[in-house]
């Protein structure tokens, strides 16, 4: 059962949010920390410092942006959305790449509202869908999408190429 919450803003992040480890480094941050673990378990290369997500920022743009829920002006979520174009039609289409909500603001509506607000931002550009990518073992995820509306149609795959520096991630 889904609480309500106070209410939350979203609003466009700006570079002056990755001042320290607050807001979207700070989301990150717990974003890690659920995904591996406590701080010290994670693998080299993990954390990302102040400057890395300045520069991360900077490369989103134009095609993608990062949007972020506060509530008492608290960061408590963000989501990012790409923008992109069909080879084979004339229509965009939008692709969320991250949603993440802080664990105790979870069920309380806030994945919702940032969903609205990127199918809203998707529709004033144009886009005709919303495509999105969740791991095959995220029942919570798949469940949540599935209440706001998305169908499973895809089977996404993935290969990590010679000499990259992405982690590969727990399954």
């Amino acid at each position: 059962m889904m609480k309500q919450t106070a209410h939350i803003a979203i609003r466009a992040v700006r570079d002056d949010d990755i001042n320290d480890v607050t807001t979207v480094a700070m989301l990150k941050k717990a974003w890690n920390e659920e995904y591996f673990g406590a701080e010290d378990a994670f693998p080299a290369g993990v954390l990302v410092s102040v400057e890395q997500a300045r520069r991360r920022l900077q490369a989103q743009k134009p095609a993608e942006e990062t949007f972020l829920a506060e509530q008492d002006r608290r960061p408590i979520g963000f989501l990012c959305i790409r923008f992109s174009s069909y080879l084979d039609e004339d229509v965009p289409y939008a692709e969320v790449t991250q949603l993440y909500v802080v664990a105790s603001e979870r069920r309380r509506g806030v994945a919702t509202i940032l969903m609205s607000h990127a199918e809203n931002i998707a529709h004033r550009r144009g886009c005709t869908s919303i495509h999105l990518v969740t791991r095959s073992n995220n029942h919570d995820a798949q469940a949540f999408y599935r209440s706001v509306g998305y169908e499973a149609r895809h089977v996404g795959f993935e290969k990590f190429l010679p000499g990259s520096h992405h982690l590969k991630r727990p399954e």
